[in-house]
């Protein structure tokens, strides 16, 4: 609608944490080669409404420390 009075979602929003995990989807359930270290921002309201814009996308990027299993790089004395 033209000139419809906007709403704001992000007034009320409270202070929270974006926690990432990760798997390797053809990974083992049990004894995975590489496991990653889970990421976790804690955000204020007022960090969220300075993030996201009205009538953009926001993109989070981020990297994941990859954490290899001793298993990953055994030697073996030949």
């Amino acid at each position: 609608m033209i000139g419809a009075p906007r709403i704001d979602l992000l007034g009320n929003v409270a202070d929270f944490a974006l926690e990432i995990t990760a798997i390797e989807p053809a990974a083992p359930a049990q004894n995975p080669l590489i496991s990653y270290l889970p990421l976790r921002i804690p955000l204020s309201g007022r960090q969220v409404r300075n993030l996201i814009q009205s009538h953009r996308s926001t993109i989070i990027d981020v990297t994941l420390l990859r954490l290899p299993s001793p298993d990953v790089y055994q030697l073996i004395k030949s």
